[in-house]
């Protein structure tokens, strides 16, 4: 959910930033107020934090602040939604535990709010355990009920212990108190669980990072994201959205599946090896929805049952299943697979394909020595050593030639010996795409990342 500023040209929209993303990239503890017994599949999780918001009235003070108001832009020293357009002005009062949730509750107000001369008549909540609860590494995960609602954007997310936005523990504080944007977002991080728009039937998992090494005031054409947009099947029923943390990757589950994952061990990505605190919100309106709120639809509601916080109690987050070979996930959360139902003969298609699980698919579990990709007993392999793009990918018997040579490169495998990259052709996510080499452009066709 963007949030940010500290200079005046700050106030880029978050569409704007994404696409001078992918332009850039184209051209170069704790102690839980309830105790509960589900836990994710894997074994080895420990649960060691949870709200589960069985209470009433104001969210414990142990967890929560706030951030309250518009967010002001310290560069513009003006409002501007948050970095993103939003039209709430967020008050803690909107947030209340009721029924055994926490309701995130929007108005349409008759007689607005006014600050430093402006009207806002909509009001809504934003909560965090900015200087209460912090986290790094592990399973984080809520169980949440979205709105549906034309102009409405709830979101679960985080920001990194460094980002230096203000906050309040006050559950009632002045009107016209507010809270500011960081400064040096995005260079302290930031990682989206869940966001969601409108009525859509998508989600949004994402993460922003800066391309620099360290902590920085944001600088136009620094920053850098990637997102996935998984279904959802009726957001406004209750969904369990998850992230499983290491400090190599980030993987993203709706409902337990896996929607995606990034490989977090590139140096400029240090951001997320670092500490990091859980935020909840509601906005209104701004450039993620994309339309403008309806008064007619009010008051808007989403609710969580609960967010829970687990770590590795095994030696490994999570272990990976079936020994030493993992899938590769590549885009539109598909996985690499070889043509042919598990048979693998020299010269196979290696494809896109719905990841199966291991007893299913066997020809989707590679294993990874550092530089070949192995599965049922053969390599990944550039057709004929080529090097021209658009040159297929197949399978064929291991033979240490530069043509079965990868290299994982943040989200992207390189093929050095024609300094090429695993490419989906036209950035197809269907079934049965044939995968081929193309030149490196770190758009989302060439989104391929070992699970483990």
């Amino acid at each position: 959910m963007t949030k940010n500023a500290g200079f005046a040209d700050r106030a880029l929209s978050r569409n704007l930033r994404r696409l001078l993303v992918l332009l850039t990239a184209a051209v170069t503890a704790l102690v839980g107020s309830a105790v509960v017994q589900q836990q994710p599949a894997q074994a080895a999780w420990n649960l060691v934090w949870a709200d589960e918001f069985n209470g009433s009235g104001a969210p414990s003070s142990a967890n929560w602040n706030y951030n309250v108001g518009n967010g002001l832009n310290p560069g513009l020293n003006a409002f501007d939604g948050w970095g993103n357009g939003e039209w709430e002005w967020y008050r803690p009062e909107n947030c209340t535990q009721s029924g055994g949730n926490l309701v995130m509750r929007a108005n349409w107000l008759t007689t607005p709010i006014t600050v430093n001369g402006r009207n806002f008549y909509q009001t809504s909540c934003r909560m965090t355990t900015d200087t209460k609860r912090s986290f790094q590494y592990g399973r984080i995960e809520a169980r949440m009920a979205l709105p549906t609602a034309t102009g409405s954007w709830p979101a679960f997310w985080m920001l990194g212990d460094a980002c230096d936005e203000t906050s309040t523990s006050a559950y009632n504080p002045a009107q016209t108190y507010y809270d500011r944007l960081p400064t040096n977002w995005a260079s302290c991080g930031e990682v989206d669980i869940m966001e969601h728009a409108n009525a859509n039937a998508t989600v949004t998992n994402n993460i922003f990072w800066d391309l620099r090494t360290g902590v920085f005031p944001w600088t136009a054409g620094q920053n850098a994201n990637y997102v996935a947009n998984p279904a959802v099947n009726n957001a406004a029923a209750f969904h369990v959205y998850a992230i499983e943390w290491t400090a190599a990757q980030i993987r993203w589950y709706v409902d337990g599946v896996q929607t995606h994952v990034i490989d977090t061990t590139p140096a400029t990505l240090e951001e997320f090896r670092k500490p990091f605190h859980i935020i909840f919100n509601l906005a209104l309106g701004g450039t993620y929805p994309g339309q403008n709120p309806v008064q007619s639809q009010f008051p808007l509601t989403a609710s969580i049952d609960y967010v829970r916080y687990y770590q590795d109690g095994g030696g490994t987050t999570p272990p990976p299943t079936g020994g030493p070979a993992t899938q590769v996930n590549g885009p539109g959360g598909k996985c690499v697979d070889v043509a042919g139902n598990d048979t693998g003969g020299n010269g196979a298609a290696v494809q896109l394909w719905t990841c199966q699980g291991p007893s299913l698919s066997k020809d989707q579990q590679w294993s990874w020595d550092g530089q070949t990709l192995r599965t049922l007993g053969r390599c990944l392999d550039v057709t004929s050593a080529g090097t021209a793009n658009g040159t297929k990918v197949q399978l064929w018997d291991c033979n240490g030639s530069g043509a079965q040579n990868w290299v994982q490169e943040g989200n992207r495998l390189r093929n050095p010996n024609s300094n090429k990259c695993l490419d989906s052709p036209s950035g197809s996510t269907a079934d049965g795409a044939r995968l081929q080499i193309w030149d490196c452009n770190g758009s989302a066709a060439q989104y391929f990342v070992k699970a483990a």
